[in-house]
């Protein structure tokens, strides 16, 4: 069938629909425009669902917050400058033990004192003592000292119990 033909056949169909006329057997306009209206009512409800959604969420936040608020107290000792030095000194002291367990594993040396672990643990209780006593007081540079200490005394002991493991192993 060519173009021509199917353009034929179309242009008789035409023809013969507007001779028999278009009727349809009931009224779809008001079934039409009822429905139209209800889906505008439906969307004017989905849009008040989401604003009092919106003021709802509002609403809970600013009560949120405002109990937050009124939850936290403003901390009784305020921190001090000491207090931020011995985080910071910690910081470094765990920085500076961890580059010496690496190094002294990577160089192929162990630990032969059993007892060393244990003395370190209880360096680095004291180290976290001291800390907590610098945060609640006003500060005290005896206090600063002290922890300077610790943190020398805890890398000699640690220096120690690795270069015992090398002169054992040298004899």
């Amino acid at each position: 069938m060519s173009d021509n033909e199917k353009a034929q056949k179309l242009d008789r169909q035409l023809e013969l629909i507007k001779q028999q006329g278009i009727d349809p057997k009931r009224e779809f306009w008001s079934a039409i425009e009822s429905r139209v209206n209800r889906s505008k009512r439906y969307q004017r409800t989905g849009k008040s669902f989401w604003y009092g959604a919106i003021a709802a969420s509002i609403a809970i936040t600013t009560f949120m917050a405002g109990w937050q608020l009124s939850v936290l107290q403003a901390p009784e000792n305020p921190v001090t400058g000491y207090y931020l030095l011995a985080e910071r000194m910690n910081a470094e002291q765990q920085v500076q033990l961890h580059g010496m367990r690496v190094g002294y594993e990577t160089a192929g040396y162990s630990q032969i004192n059993g007892n060393t672990e244990e003395q370190l643990t209880q360096l680095a209780l004291a180290r976290q003592e001291i800390t907590e006593s610098l945060r609640e007081t006003s500060g005290d540079p005896n206090l600063l000292e002290l922890l300077r200490w610790v943190n020398e005394q805890e890398l000699k002991l640690l220096n120690q119990s690795y270069t015992l493991t090398q002169s054992v192993q040298e004899i």
